[in-house]
């Protein structure tokens, strides 16, 4: 178990080190900074400079783990990758009672439809 618990660490050193790992946390910190700007989410992104301020002071000098640090506690413990229910704007009453309604059986289509079935028949 030991060897393998190793291996592990020594893998996931090496990724954490990787220029790699460094890009993809730049874009996806350059996406988020984005998104938080389009959607006027200034509070986002303070919490993200301060929480990336911090990352920087005690964490490391990785960046790659700084910005990870600092998208982690702006999205997820701030909540500022905000999910929606797409129910949310309803309430329980009008989601059931709002069905389309079907049309009326018509006779006359349905004798119609049967004339035609008989004339492809023959």
């Amino acid at each position: 178990m030991k060897g393998t618990t190793n291996f592990i660490t020594k893998n996931m050193q090496k990724i954490v080190k990787s220029e790699a790992f460094k890009y993809v946390f730049i874009i996806l910190t350059f996406l988020n900074i984005l998104a938080y700007v389009t959607t006027n989410a200034m509070l986002c992104l303070v919490t993200f400079i301060i929480a990336y301020g911090a990352a920087d002071n005690w964490v490391g000098d990785n960046l790659g783990i700084n910005l990870f640090v600092a998208l982690f506690v702006s999205n997820v413990v701030f909540s500022c990758g905000r999910v929606q229910e797409s129910f949310s704007s309803c309430n329980k009453k009008e989601r059931f009672t709002n069905k389309k309604k079907l049309p009326a059986f018509n006779k006359e289509g349905l004798e119609n439809m049967m004339k035609q079935l008989s004339k492809l028949q023959k």
